[in-house]
């Protein structure tokens, strides 16, 4: 069986999520798995992981609930059978969690909170991930205490 791990990432422009996505599929490169990372064809997110040798899979991420990225993503998972898909995005998550709905195949769906925003959303960690993986113990109370499990 192929080690496949599967990234989303919605987002248009580099910051600190999208550096630390890059290092995870480097480091994961290393250590012998497949990686793929879907995201939005010509965003400086696609154009760095060209830059670091990780291979793309352009899906448009517009919304949430954007019809073809969400029709596109299922298809994706039937192709690549990845293990596990790891998302941190709010767009991705959602269409990520959405397209795994849809197959039979379905992998272990991760999400990353690396930073909380003034109000926490406890339905898309509670019933649309599988996993959830913070950096801190104080983030998880955080989370815990608005609402997540």
């Amino acid at each position: 069986m192929r080690k496949r791990i599967l990234y989303t990432e919605s987002s248009k422009h580099v910051g600190g999520q999208e550096l630390q996505a890059m290092m995870q599929l480097h480091a994961l490169q290393h250590l012998g798995f497949e990686v793929l990372l879907a995201c939005r064809p010509e965003s400086e997110v696609a154009k760095l992981a060209a830059e670091k040798h990780i291979p793309i899979y352009p899906i448009i991420f517009r919304n949430s609930y954007h019809f073809p990225s969400l029709w596109r993503f299922r298809q994706l998972i039937n192709e690549y059978h990845p293990l596990f898909i790891v998302s941190h995005s709010g767009h991705d998550a959602n269409i990520a969690a959405l397209a795994t709905k849809l197959v039979w195949n379905k992998p272990t769906l991760v999400r990353q909170k690396t930073y909380l925003t003034s109000r926490i959303k406890p339905f898309s960690t509670n019933y649309l991930a599988d996993q959830v993986v913070v950096p801190s113990a104080g983030m998880k109370r955080s989370m815990v205490a608005g609402g997540c499990r």
